[in-house]
């Protein structure tokens, strides 16, 4: 049963009390992305009692649910009528909620074929640093005017407010999935991810690990016409390998103690220099890397996130200051350190 608790009047009076009061909060679900936002001493303002769905028309393919609901329990509901978030989140072994999520903004192996969580993010209800309850969006894609400010909070790690509730868009799931391996050399991974982009309408994942490329895809004939004869069907992986891939719970993550994340433009393989340590998703536009090159200048311009075991904080850029200091004036959200 879903556990339906509206704790929104708590939550406000809180951010309300520390603006007044001059004192900061950090925003915490279940602290399942802690590694990301680092140690705060400091009060915490937990949200994993604000929970509950709002509404959910199948029908119409969008759910609204409040920030403190895992996404577990939204997965469940979902699949109960055959349907899944297209961007695939990241639960991180079920802690995680769907205010982390937003605030996070990862999306799952799916992501290049279903789109970004931001893509799918119809509409928010949110809290400023004044304690102000705020809407922006609605429950239908073409709802806007002007630029959509509920997609903001996607990626703002809690520094513009507190999430209260989010409306989402949905889609079916597939009726099939497969998954597909072949072991290719990273000078013909390029090639394969090339060929693999024609089946957008086929795949829902990838994942290389520098000598065996992983496909999930929804369609065995679609496959076969890629003239990729040495990619076969392996029933031995179910849907588990790529909930781990997603959740970053697999071998390599796990014997890996600091990670970056790697944002490379597409058709740009990774330098050779960096191979040895990284894995890729996204037909080769999302990697991981776990060594210790210096990787401004092997990869200028480049989209370079520290994302687990590294200390150093990047600065913010000055647009992301400007949006802070009209969300949260007085500085209230401590995770304004974080990102």
């Amino acid at each position: 049963m879903i556990r339906d608790h509206d704790d929104s009047e708590r939550l406000v009076e809180t951010i309300a009390r520390a603006n007044e009061q001059s004192n900061q909060v950090l925003i915490r679900g279940h602290g399942s992305k802690r590694f990301l936002t680092g140690d705060f001493v400091g009060n915490a303002l937990q949200t994993q009692d604000h929970t509950g769905i709002l509404s959910y028309e199948p029908e119409e393919l969008v759910v609204t649910v409040r920030s403190g609901t895992s996404l577990e329990t939204v997965r469940n509901l979902l699949a109960s009528q055959n349907q899944m978030l297209p961007f695939d989140p990241p639960s991180f072994g079920g802690a995680g909620t769907v205010g982390g999520a937003i605030a996070s903004g990862f999306s799952g192996p799916s992501r290049p074929w279903n789109g970004s969580l931001r893509d799918s993010l119809l509409g928010i209800e949110m809290v400023n640093g004044l304690g102000q309850r705020l809407k922006f969006g609605g429950q239908v894609m073409k709802n806007v005017a002007g630029f959509d400010l509920s997609r903001l909070m996607a990626g703002s790690f809690g520094t513009l407010g507190l999430i209260l509730s989010a409306s989402f868009k949905v889609i079916p799931k597939p009726r099939v999935e497969i998954s597909f391996a072949a072991d290719i050399s990273p000078e013909d991974a390029s090639a394969c991810y090339r060929k693999i982009l024609q089946l957008s309408n086929h795949v829902r994942g990838s994942y290389y690990d520098q000598k065996r490329m992983y496909l999930l895809a929804t369609d065995v004939e679609a496959m076969k016409s890629l003239d990729l004869p040495e990619f076969k069907p392996h029933s031995e992986i179910d849907r588990s390998f790529w909930n781990d891939i997603r959740d970053h719970k697999t071998e390599w993550f796990s014997n890996s103690e600091k990670v970056v994340r790697i944002v490379l433009p597409r058709g740009q393989q990774l330098p050779p220099a960096l191979r040895e340590h990284s894995v890729e998703e996204w037909h080769g536009t999302l990697a991981w890397y776990s060594g210790n090159q210096d990787l401004t200048e092997l990869l200028p311009q480049t989209k370079i996130t520290n994302f687990r075991g590294i200390s150093k904080r990047r600065s913010l850029p000055s647009i992301m200051i400007r949006l802070q200091n009209a969300f949260d004036p007085n500085g209230v959200f401590a995770n304004h350190f974080v990102i």
